[in-house]
């Protein structure tokens, strides 16, 4: 039987997925320094019932080349529940809890969704079977932030550096560096890195910079 394999993994900005018939929401969920809880929506968007597959491991960043890593204590990060059947067109909840090292640390998580569609098949032995007719397999990451937050942040001449423990979200907007005149870039900024700007002019005079650390708001200019 033909199964087909659709793998997507990027730490981005927020867009649902269309490559499966689940939607599972943000590329990147963050736990809170302040939390130790965080639930997540998905969605079966096919008439179609479908059975709903979920693991997690530790990864050592969330960028596509990060490697897993053992974790830390086997019950650091649990999930429930692990599997479900979700009927067409309906919605379920995941949780994810952290129960790890509360130190200054940012710890990275890849979690892997094993999306199959199911049919009854009548035939089989007089009774009902599930077959499998297509599978996609769907990474997203989980970010927990340090326990002891550092957010710590500073401007460079064309971008931001991250000083602090712990990522963050920038949005930019404003005059392009080509001289046209509106462009847009989104993106995260790990612990210890400089993201430099490649579309937007950070230097001109209406651009606008924001930071979200979570859904805290910092105007940066």
């Amino acid at each position: 039987m033909l199964k087909k394999s659709i793998i997507i993994s990027l730490m981005t900005l927020v867009l649902p997925f269309a490559a499966s018939a689940i939607n599972v929401g943000r590329v990147t969920t963050i736990i809170p320094a302040d939390k130790q809880l965080v639930a997540k929506e998905i969605k079966n968007e096919s008439p179609m019932a479908r059975v709903i597959s979920v693991k997690i491991e530790r990864i050592d960043s969330p960028l596509t080349d990060g490697k897993v890593i053992a974790f830390d204590k086997k019950d650091e990060i649990l999930l429930s529940p692990s599997q479900l059947m979700m009927p067409g067109t309906s919605k379920n909840i995941i949780k994810f809890w952290y129960q790890g090292t509360e130190d200054n640390q940012e710890r990275y998580y890849r979690i892997t969704f094993t999306d199959e569609p199911i049919t009854d098949d009548s035939a089989v032995n007089g009774g009902k079977s599930v077959l499998a007719q297509a599978k996609a397999i769907i990474s997203t990451i989980l970010v927990v932030q340090p326990r002891n937050k550092n957010l710590d942040y500073s401007l460079t001449d064309d971008g931001v550096s991250n000083k602090g423990n712990t990522s963050f979200r920038v949005s930019a907007i404003g005059e392009c560096i080509d001289g046209k005149k509106n462009c847009r870039e989104v993106f995260y900024v790990l612990p210890g890195k400089t993201y430099r700007l490649h579309k937007v002019n950070l230097k001109a005079k209406g651009t606008h910079l924001s930071l979200w650390d979570v859904e805290h708001y910092i105007a940066l200019k």
